[in-house]
């Protein structure tokens, strides 16, 4: 069933209208009709909806019942070091469809690819379309967000239960299961970049309490593949 997000809230049993880009993919691309249904989704709660009217320029719905929610028991954010674009792309869009909730571009050492000032803004609605589109194809319960591009030193590490660093050199001794406790609800995965981390960085990240260092193997990943195998 086709899938949609809005920003605003939704009331059981009440008419709402949607608005903006979705309607010309109602319209013109799935060419919905009176009577027929789709899931519409706000603030984690989404709900089986029947379509009323379909014009130019909105289209009506009535939520009739709520949808069961199919989010990972866990919160899960990626902070992956900026790599080239087709590469960031894809790892944004097959991370959304295995669940992580946030994506926050990493500023690392080693990094190659560099983000211009000036086209920030629009590099991040292009990424947050990615985004919003990999959660309606994979019908998860809530849409994955984009942060702010961010600092290795400044990404917000007292916000989660546990820091999962992708690290080469633990392959032969820490693995993901060995960290990786039931209490745990929100876990940051830290991926750098295609060279790797900087011995510095490392040296910073083992001063943070709840870090720890995983493996993932005897061998050696892309950065867009570390975070969909620790997912």
């Amino acid at each position: 069933m086709q899938r949609y997000f809005v920003e605003f809230d939704l009331k059981l049993n009440q008419e709402f209208q949607i608005t903006g880009a979705d309607v010309h993919h109602m319209r013109n691309v799935m060419r919905f009709s009176m009577g027929e249904q789709v899931a519409v989704c706000n603030a984690g709660k989404c709900y089986l909806c029947d379509i009323v009217t379909v014009d130019a320029k909105c289209v009506t719905l009535l939520a009739k019942e709520f949808l069961s929610n199919n989010e990972l028991p866990v919160n899960v954010d990626i902070a992956q070091a900026l790599i080239r674009r087709e590469r960031f792309e894809y790892m944004m869009q097959k991370a959304v469809e295995l669940g992580a909730r946030k994506i926050i571009p990493m500023v690392a050492r080693n990094n190659v690819v560099k983000i211009n000032p000036n086209k920030e803004e629009t590099k991040k609605r292009r990424w947050e379309a990615i985004l919003k589109e990999a959660s309606e194809q994979s019908q998860r319960t809530i849409k994955a967000t984009i942060g702010p591009t961010t600092k290795l030193v400044n990404l917000p590490f007292k916000q989660y239960d546990k820091v999962i660093v992708a690290y080469e050199k633990e392959a032969g001794s820490k693995t993901l299961t060995s960290v990786f406790t039931k209490e745990l609800n929100n876990i940051l995965l830290v991926i750098g970049p295609e060279g790797g981390f900087s011995d510095a960085e490392i040296t910073y990240l083992k001063t943070i309490p709840n870090v720890s260092f995983v493996g993932l193997g005897k061998r050696i990943l892309r950065s867009e593949t570390a975070p969909l195998f620790l997912l």
